[in-house]
């Protein structure tokens, strides 16, 4: 799913969490060049744990800050060893 450059914030980005939760065999999503902060990085990586497919995740060009790029990762830490 290809979504750069599309404004995503807060209440988009609770949208998507809700479809990512729903469609595990999302494989691929780019979200590069939007609003997203800290807040939606946790909204986001709460979601991936529901998606265990997930192989490729584009953040770039958003403000996470480090508090929100640990959240995104901690998913994909604890599937590697589990």
């Amino acid at each position: 799913m290809n979504l750069p450059d599309n404004m995503i914030s807060n209440n988009e980005t609770k949208m998507l969490a809700h479809m990512i939760k729903q469609n595990p065999p999302l494989v691929t999503l780019n979200v590069s060049n939007n609003n997203l902060d800290a807040d939606c990085a946790i909204i986001l990586a709460e979601s991936l744990k529901y998606n265990d497919r997930l192989k490729i995740l584009n953040l770039e060009k958003n403000k996470l800050g480090d508090k929100g790029i640990l959240k995104l990762l901690t998913p994909f830490i604890k599937q590697k060893f589990e």
